[in-house]
């Protein structure tokens, strides 16, 4: 399952993943940019379902832009479509977007 969380040491943003492994309370989650394995807790994560409309950070006129998804992402999808707050619509790899919690829908 695709989740976001706080996957990289002091960066205040969210980063997509996949959870590996269950271990009660702790999840460890695979980032999707480099492989690399971190353990959370499940409180930290959110769904990372990328319905349209779902707000992210990418690069647009400059790193962590606000966006939005423009097509529904399938969930072995690599690539969103995503539209900058300027109008441009680009491809842009699942791995390099960025969320905070404020912009993403309340956990369950």
């Amino acid at each position: 399952e695709r989740v976001w969380g706080p996957l990289r040491e002091k960066q205040p943003t969210l980063e997509l993943g996949v959870v590996s492994e269950v271990r009660g309370d702790d999840i460890v989650v695979r980032r999707l940019a480099d492989d690399a394995e971190v353990t959370l807790k499940r409180r930290q994560l959110r769904s990372g379902r990328l319905p349209p409309g779902t707000r992210v950070l990418a690069l647009c006129k400059s790193e962590n832009d606000p966006a939005t998804i423009v097509d529904a992402v399938p969930p072995t999808g690599r690539v969103a479509r995503i539209q900058c707050e300027g109008g441009e619509q680009k491809d842009e790899p699942l791995a390099s977007l960025r969320s905070r919690p404020d912009l993403l829908p309340a956990g369950r």
